[in-house]
């Protein structure tokens, strides 16, 4: 029976998984923290990505997107070569803390599946607080917090 068959409670598994793949693809790149804009806009990418795979509904992956596409600093502050390499091997444990995730989903099916995976996805997200214009990182903080009592909330009524 192929894997694609067994994913009963986690519809976005696979396709989760293509997109993390993709991404650890294109971040895993050894030249890519050379190349400040590129690595910023692939990073973003990554994050809205992850969060529009999150079943939670439209108007709070909405907003939350919204506010990190209008925080984002592209031009975020000089790092240093070793100061990248640090941020994109937190990326790289990110992805892999999502795919773990889901292979363990995989192999501990249940009701709740599909909610656990949202929930580690949501603290997976590479987002740190240098990433956006500080301003708005209590913002953010606040709609992802909102997400998190969402699914929380949803997780009790099943």
């Amino acid at each position: 029976m192929s894997e694609a068959a067994n994913l009963g409670y986690i519809p976005l598994g696979c396709d989760l998984l293509g997109q993390v793949d993709y991404y650890g693809a294109i971040l895993g790149k050894k030249d890519l923290i050379t190349r400040e804009g590129e690595f910023r806009i692939s990073k973003l990418g990554l994050i809205v990505d992850l969060i529009k795979a999150i079943d939670v509904p439209y108007d709070m992956i909405s907003k939350l997107t919204t506010a990190i596409i209008e925080a984002w600093r592209l031009d975020a502050p000089e790092r240093s070569l070793e100061e990248r390499a640090e941020e994109m091997s937190y990326i790289m444990q990110s992805i892999e803390a999502i795919r773990n995730t889901i292979q363990w989903c995989k192999r501990h099916q249940g009701p709740d599946t599909v909610k656990r995976l949202d929930i580690a996805v949501l603290f997976a997200l590479p987002l740190m607080p240098s990433d956006l214009c500080s301003s708005k990182v209590g913002h953010i903080h606040e709609l992802l917090g909102q997400i998190v009592d969402h699914l929380s909330k949803t997780e009790e009524n099943t």
